[in-house]
């Protein structure tokens, strides 16, 4: 008779990996279920992601004006 080889045993998800899960989930808890709904929360997101996008290439450019005064004035001195 031959001997087959065990199966192996498939591992049990820790705790801590179970309740990450059920955190993750829960973040998304407070999303409509609604499809008008979720386009809506959609919309809105792509409009607060392109006013931060704006604010940080504004922020680019007063940083960029503030480096050329910075460097007119060591050249100046």
């Amino acid at each position: 008779m031959k001997k087959t080889a065990a199966s192996p045993k498939k591992s049990r998800p820790s705790t801590a990996a179970l309740e990450n899960a059920s955190r993750g989930a829960r973040a998304y808890d407070d999303l409509p279920t609604d499809t008008t709904d979720l386009q809506h929360k959609v919309l809105e997101l792509e409009a607060d992601n392109e006013h931060t996008k704006n604010i940080l290439i504004a922020l680019n450019e007063k940083l960029t004006v503030f480096n050329d005064f910075k460097q007119d004035v060591v050249n100046h001195k």
